[in-house]
C-alpha cells in the first residue's frame, strides 16, 4: 500500500523560547487537549470494548493495541492455536479460565443475517463439536432476538486454549447498544475419522479486497470438501464479518496444497482456518 506523502513544516523556534513564557497548568491543558483532539481525530484510537465472557461482560482493548491501517500484501502469520493462524493485530480473546467461552461476536449481521464469533476452549479438556446459541437484548434488558451457529465452529476439535472461529445466524435485530447471552455445548473429544479434520495454513496475502490463503494437508490420508473460513476485526478491535469460501482444488492428497480465495473488505486483524474431511 503506497504510503502518504509526509507533509512539511516551516522551521520553528525552539521550544523553550516559547514555554518559559507559558504558565505551567496552561501547558499541561494544551497537552491535554492536543490528546484528545488526536482521539477523536482517529490519529490515535480511543480505547474500546468488546464481548468477553459467557455472562456478557466485557473486556478492554486499549489504544496502543488497535492497527489504525488495514491488511494489504502478503501477511506475516502467526500459529495462534491448532488449526488456527492470524495476521494483523487482535483484541484480547483469552476468555473465561475453565469454561468454553464466545470471546468476541460481531455487532453487524450481514445480508445473510449473521454475525462472526470467536470461541475459545479454556478448559483443562480436549473439546469438540462446539456450537453457540445467543440471546440479544437492547440497552433497557428487552429480548430483541435469538441466534446460532449454523453447525459446529473451526477447528472442530480444541485443545485447552485453542480458539476457533464460525458465525451466527440472527433471527430478529440487533439493537444498537446489544447485550449478548450465550449458550455453549460440546462433548469431550473422540477420535473419528468421519469427523472434519484441520489443514494449516501457510500463506497468504491481500489484494483489492480479497484474501487468498493457501493451506497444506499435513495428515497422511486424502482430505476433501476443503473449506477456509476466516473472521475479521476492524481497527477498533471488533469483529467485524465472517467469510469462508471452498478450496481449488477442492480435495487434497498427502502434503498436497489448496488455494483459497475469501471476500476480506477492510480488516486490520484476521483469524484464518481450513478444513476438510478425511477419505478412507
Amino acid at each position: 500500500m503506497a504510503s502518504e506523502p509526509e507533509e512539511t513544516s516551516p522551521p520553528r523556534p525552539p521550544a523553550s523560547s516559547f514555554l518559559n513564557k507559558v504558565p505551567v497548568p496552561l501547558v499541561t491543558l494544551v497537552a491535554v487537549a492536543v490528546l484528545v483532539g488526536l482521539v477523536f481525530s482517529g490519529v490515535l484510537p480511543p480505547e474500546v470494548r468488546i464481548p468477553g465472557s459467557q455472562d456478557g461482560s466485557t473486556s478492554s482493548l486499549t489504544s496502543t493495541t488497535v492497527a489504525t491501517t488495514g491488511l494489504e500484501g502478503n501477511l506475516d502469520l502467526t500459529i495462534l492455536s491448532d488449526g488456527v493462524m492470524v495476521a494483523g493485530l487482535l483484541p484480547d480473546l483469552a476468555g473465561v479460565d475453565g469454561e468454553v467461552s464466545v470471546v468476541a461476536i460481531g455487532h453487524d449481521p450481514s445480508p445473510f443475517g449473521a454475525v462472526p464469533i470467536v470461541v475459545v476452549n479454556q478448559t483443562s479438556m480436549t473439546m469438540e463439536r462446539v456450537r453457540v446459541a445467543i440471546t440479544i437484548r437492547d440497552s433497557d434488558g428487552v429480548l430483541a432476538g435469538s441466534g446460532e451457529s449454523d453447525w459446529w465452529v473451526n477447528p472442530y476439535r480444541l485443545s485447552p486454549g485453542d480458539l476457533a472461529i464460525g458465525r451466527v445466524f440472527i433471527d430478529g435485530t440487533m439493537p444498537e447498544q446489544p447485550t449478548f447471552e450465550f449458550t455453549t455445548s460440546f462433548s469431550e473429544s473422540r477420535i473419528d475419522r468421519d469427523d472434519p479434520t484441520s489443514l494449516r495454513i501457510t500463506e497468504a496475502a491481500v489484494s483489492d479486497g480479497n484474501l487468498t490463503a493457501r493451506a497444506v494437508n499435513i495428515t497422511s490420508l486424502r482430505v476433501r470438501s476443503v473449506t477456509a473460513g476466516a473472521v475479521c476485526f476492524d481497527k477498533s478491535g471488533n469483529a467485524s464479518h465472517y467469510t469462508e469460501n471452498p478450496g481449488a482444488p477442492s480435495a487434497a492428497g498427502p502434503g498436497q496444497s489448496v488455494v483459497m480465495t475469501l471476500s476480506h473488505g477492510e480488516c486490520s486483524g484476521v483469524l484464518i482456518t481450513a478444513w476438510g474431511h478425511q477419505d478412507d
